[in-house]
């Protein structure tokens, strides 16, 4: 699946419409060690893959109540998602897109990183 890394962004923005994320408090020039940037590279590409898959559901959905159903349950895939993935909570993860959103440098560092596992 090769996704492209302006994507993924428009990903994290969707995942935040979902409702799944709360903003926490994350302070630019936060480090995150190799292997957590790894593993948030993986978690963001299997959010990505939840997002790709139950966005258009989303956007079909003839009422209110079902679309909100619909958020319900890609919510919940998108939690089992992130705690599927190695060496990442939902907790850690919220706290690197926080840091990435305050961060450019670190936000580049997180998309070179899905870039990077994305082309192999």
């Amino acid at each position: 699946m090769k996704l492209a890394t302006k994507q993924l962004t428009g990903a994290f923005v969707l995942a935040v419409v979902f409702s799944l994320f709360s903003a926490g408090a994350v302070s630019a020039g936060t480090e995150f060690s190799a292997a957590k940037v790894d593993a948030y590279a993986n978690a963001s590409i299997a959010v990505q893959g939840v997002i790709h898959e139950w966005s258009p559901k989303i956007k079909a959905a003839k009422t209110k109540q079902e679309s909100q159903a619909l958020k319900q349950k890609a919510n919940a895939l998108l939690v089992t998602a992130i705690n599927q993935t190695e060496g990442i909570t939902v907790e850690e993860y919220t706290q690197m897109l926080d840091a990435s959103r305050a961060d450019p440098n670190l936000r580049k560092k997180f998309d070179e990183a899905i870039k990077k596992k994305l082309s192999h």
